[in-house]
């Protein structure tokens, strides 16, 4: 979210900010919001109506992940309803995942990626290394080359 930084070095400048930032911001009364003319004219990229760079370990905001005694995770939207009471979420990872998956399906865009492609998850450590050994095997090597 952009804002306009009303104090420190950037003071009258357009920042990016994570949207609970800016609104503590706002309430500190050390920055104030722009029109969507402003952040044109200054040129700068719009922002989504999701935080598609979240990490690995965030899930959307509101969103709560709760541990269940029999099926492991329980992912709750804002409103405290449980989403997965038929899925199984196995570990943390997993839940947080899903999550973010949930979450952007409802917003009618795409789901962010992962920082990591391809990483296993759950599972033994016996168990990722036979995923990975089985995807390494399953793509062809590359062509020798002729020199």
């Amino acid at each position: 979210m952009y804002v306009r930084s009303l104090i420190g070095q950037r003071a009258g400048q357009i920042i990016e900010t994570p949207y609970h930032v800016a609104q503590a911001m706002f309430m500190n009364g050390t920055a104030e919001p722009v029109t969507p003319e402003e952040v044109e004219a200054a040129k700068l990229p719009p922002v989504s109506q999701i935080e598609t760079r979240m990490g690995e370990d965030e899930i959307p905001q509101g969103y709560a992940i709760e541990p269940d005694p029999f099926k492991g995770f329980n992912v709750k939207d804002p409103g405290g309803h449980i989403l997965t009471k038929d899925i199984l979420l196995e570990n943390m990872p997993r839940a947080r995942e899903w999550a973010r998956e949930h979450h952007a399906t409802v917003l009618g865009v795409r789901p962010p990626q992962a920082s990591k492609p391809g990483r296993p998850v759950g599972g033994s450590k016996q168990q990722q290394a036979a995923a990975i050994a089985a995807a390494s095997a399953a793509s062809p090597p590359p062509p020798p080359s002729e020199e």
